[in-house]
């Protein structure tokens, strides 16, 4: 499992479209969403750096990442 804190994403829709990214690679991802924290907690087969490259892509830029 990954954590991201995820900059910017403040509404369902922000939610929504960091979601989509990451399902576009990886449909079996269990995604879950903290909108008050800014964070996310990822089960991907997808690598950490992917995610992020992915998370940055729809716009959203990743303070920080790790491993859990």
């Amino acid at each position: 499992m990954y954590e991201l804190q995820v900059e910017r994403m403040r509404c369902g829709g922000c939610a929504g479209q960091v979601s989509s990214a990451i399902k576009a690679a990886d449909p079996a991802a269990h995604i879950e969403i903290d909108l008050a924290g800014q964070t996310l907690h990822i089960e991907s087969s997808l690598a950490l750096e992917n995610i992020a490259e992915l998370v940055q892509g729809a716009g959203y830029p990743v303070r920080a990442a790790r491993n859990l």
